[in-house]
């Protein structure tokens, strides 16, 4: 029938509609994993600002004392500051060094007296600075006294963040993970527009190729033309109406499913 719109077989919308639903996943796994990796620098970023701020905040007393005369190994009531901070910030130990990497004061008495790791000395200098352990992180600040000159150093120790993957991360922190769902979301439902006006494209193609294979080719005046081009007209019917037998019998395979 003219206008008759030709659905593709179920089957293959089916099939379709699986890759759509695959792809989805995928895509949703994607932002996830980079939401996640987002988050776990983020966090990482807050917890260097949290501990540089500890580390500025002792060495203010410390260049209080050296400012008065005192040498930094004399300074009052140092040890006391250290514990009390420690305690407070959640750190896994602070340390008072000096330049020449001397434990002058520290949370862990048993090291008073040691030698920091070379790591520790290579990194510090007139600015903050930062060093990697293998159990830990330091954030370090100079002690300057009142020319600028460096005569000691506050380092700071904190635990790592725990390892794992990005979607880790995320699955622990709501927000992050609803955008990464509704990300997802917003991708499926593109797609179901796209499939379904392709879908229809798709059936009006086939209805229209139908019926211009159901007209005949107008037999005036052509001679041998005119018979070549019906016998064409006629093969385009006849293989047409074998795709529609094989059509019609994948629906039935598919109903039978």
């Amino acid at each position: 029938m003219a206008g008759e719109r030709c659905a593709p077989p179920f089957g293959l919308v089916l099939r379709l509609w699986l890759a759509v639903m695959v792809v989805a996943a995928v895509v949703a796994g994607l932002i996830a994993e980079v939401s996640g990796s987002h988050l776990r620098d983020r966090q990482e970023a807050l917890r260097h600002d949290r501990f540089l701020h500890t580390a500025r905040d002792l060495k203010i007393p410390l260049e209080g004392a050296v400012a008065l005369g005192l040498p930094l190994e004399q300074a009052p009531r140092v040890q006391d500051m250290l514990e009390r901070e420690h305690a407070a910030a959640g750190t896994l130990s602070i340390e008072v060094f000096d330049p020449q990497g001397r434990i002058l004061f520290g949370t862990d008495r048993s090291f008073l007296g040691d030698l920091v790791t070379e790591r520790w000395l290579e990194r510090a200098g007139a600015e903050p600075w930062a060093a990697e352990d293998p159990d830990a992180l330091v954030i370090g600040v100079p002690i300057l006294n009142g020319f600028g000159g460096v005569v000691g150093m506050v380092a700071v120790r904190h635990a790592k963040a725990p390892a794992g993957s990005g979607l880790t991360l995320l699955v622990a922190d709501r927000d992050s993970l609803w955008m990464a769902v509704g990300g997802a979301v917003v991708f499926a439902g593109l797609a179901f527009l796209t499939l379904s006006r392709l879908m229809a494209r798709l059936g009006g193609d086939l209805a229209g190729a139908r019926e211009a294979l159901a007209r005949p080719v107008p037999a005036t005046g052509g001679g041998a033309l005119t018979a070549a081009a019906n016998a064409a007209a006629a093969a385009a019917r006849d293989a047409h109406a074998r795709m529609e037998s094989a059509l019609e019998t994948a629906r039935k395979a598919d109903l039978d499913a």
